[in-house]
């Protein structure tokens, strides 16, 4: 069923075709775009990232101090573990930087990453002690759905624009329809209304109406010609001239034909 609709509808088929189009160009384009940004975010973001980890460990101080690690927690949104000798604190009782999956963070031997989904924890090492920062990701389960809603949502609405577009760019096929169904019912004195198209959709409405008028001054024509036909069969004369043609040829027909003529 949906087979046969798409093979009967035009509107459909170019929808699809402008909709296909532009939803490949968009991801084309999409995923270039994350690919450059993420490179080019890479090498601008990296060295700040440095500096910025660098200067948090130089305001808790070595050996690392409670109370001035619980001040940044304060400032910016992290939390931060200090283990060492005689040292076991956390800003927050319920983290658990213990049991994930750390890697070493390239060209840095003493500092190492892990992420749960939804926290990223950075573990730095100096000496006898050990720092964790810990912060949220942005790449949490919501924010997924919210994006998958919206792309969604965004999908539905350009395919609605899509199809309301090709069927105001195609409507004079409607027009043509509905003329060509009026002139099968012998209207055709009837014109295509062309709403000021000048497009080649309009120039087919007028080709449309001119060959309507054509055919209709043939049959005028015609109709003419049989009613001239019609009239001279009628006349005297020419009802014996026919009569003369399916008699035989003598002395007598001879002469009544030479008369009439």
């Amino acid at each position: 069923m949906k087979l046969n609709l798409l093979k009967r509808s035009l509107f459909l088929r170019l929808t699809l075709i402008f909709f296909g189009a532009g939803l490949a160009i968009t991801l084309v384009m999409s995923t270039l775009f994350h690919r450059l940004l993420q490179e080019r975010l890479h090498d601008v973001v990296k060295p700040h990232m440095e500096l910025y980890i660098t200067s948090l460990v130089e305001d808790i101080g070595y050996p690392p101090d409670p109370q001035k690690a619980l001040e940044i927690t304060h400032r910016i949104p992290t939390e931060i573990v200090l283990r060492g000798p005689d040292l076991d604190w956390s800003s927050q009782s319920d983290i658990n930087v213990d049991g994930h999956h750390y890697h070493n963070y390239p060209e840095h031997s003493g500092i190492r990453f892990a992420t749960d989904g939804k926290l990223k924890y950075l573990e730095i090492t100096l000496n006898d002690y050990k720092l964790w920062f810990v912060h949220p990701t942005f790449r949490d389960k919501e924010w997924h759905q919210n994006m998958s809603l919206l792309i969604v949502l965004t999908t539905i609405t350009a395919l609605i624009i899509c199809y309301w577009l090709v069927q105001r760019l195609l409507r004079p096929l409607r027009w043509i329809r509905a003329g060509a169904a009026r002139f099968a019912a012998g209207e055709l004195d009837h014109t295509i209304d062309n709403q000021g198209r000048h497009d080649e959709l309009g120039e087919l409405v007028d080709s449309i109406n001119s060959m309507g008028n054509e055919i209709s001054k043939m049959l005028d024509s015609k109709q003419n010609m049989l009613l001239a036909i019609s009239h001279e069969l009628r006349s005297p004369v020419t009802r014996i001239r026919l009569a003369l043609e399916f008699l035989d040829t003598n002395k007598t027909t001879n002469q009544i034909r030479s008369d009439l003529t």
